[in-house]
């Protein structure tokens, strides 16, 4: 599989776009199970707690566009499972933090908070994307 690309991650979400959408930021990044639950595996052997790891490590897409966010929840393969939604004006709380490999996404969504890191490694700039998707939500939101 090629590398991922901003490019490829537009076209992966321009299906989902409404006419006259415009993206400003994208990145990819990967939700992954507690630690609590995948140590205790590894430990009691380490297949089973590779295997939790790979199934129940969720992908995401973020697209930042003038409307709104766009989360596309996707395969390892990036196609698209789920889209989330989020409007100015009904956006939960989103925070991001960067760290010197991940930036992390934390989301307190109603149906389920989230965190997503998005690693500096996955597309060119994505920690940096990441934490301006960040930026520009806090900088939109009321003080």
């Amino acid at each position: 599989m090629a590398k991922l690309t901003n490019e490829m991650i537009a076209g992966a979400v321009q299906p989902f776009m409404e006419p006259g959408e415009q993206i400003i930021y994208c990145a990819y990044g990967i939700q992954q199970p507690s630690w609590g639950l995948i140590i205790p595996l590894i430990i009691f052997a380490v297949l089973p707690g590779l295997i939790t790891q790979a199934l129940l490590t969720k992908y995401f897409m973020a697209v930042l566009t003038n409307r709104r966010l766009l989360l596309v929840n996707c395969s390892s393969s990036r196609k698209p499972r789920e889209i989330l939604e989020y409007r100015p004006g009904a956006m939960p709380l989103i925070a991001v933090t960067q760290g010197p490999v991940f930036a992390a996404m934390r989301i307190a969504d109603p149906r389920g908070a989230m965190k997503i890191k998005f690693h500096r490694a996955a597309v060119a700039n994505n920690r940096e994307q990441a934490v301006a998707i960040g930026n520009a939500i806090a900088g939109a939101r009321p003080a």
